[in-house]
């Protein structure tokens, strides 16, 4: 597993709202979306979102992990001085 596409990965499904909602943004299938989230809290241990029918909620685990992800984000885009870095080679990733 590639953590860097699985976090960029959650930061598009939480900043859409719902599984569904990051897979349109990220044009990838939702079942693609959906095992790189579950796959990351597999690696991580933890439960990141509960999945409910309109949409999902992030666990407090969940919360400290995207707050850390964002950092993590800026800090690499600002390094690489290419714009959303990592979400850039998420998407191409994800078809």
């Amino acid at each position: 597993m590639d953590r860097f596409d699985a976090m960029a990965v959650l930061l598009a499904v939480v900043d859409a709202g719902s599984l569904s909602a990051g897979a349109r943004r990220l044009n990838a299938p939702l079942a693609t979306v959906s095992r790189k989230v579950a796959d990351l809290e597999k690696h991580l241990g933890v439960r990141l979102v509960v999945r409910t029918r309109r949409g999902l909620a992030l666990t407090e685990e969940g919360r400290a992990f995207v707050a850390a992800s964002r950092v993590f984000s800026r800090n690499w885009t600002r390094r690489s001085g290419r714009p959303a870095a990592i979400m850039e080679r998420c998407v191409a990733g994800c078809t």
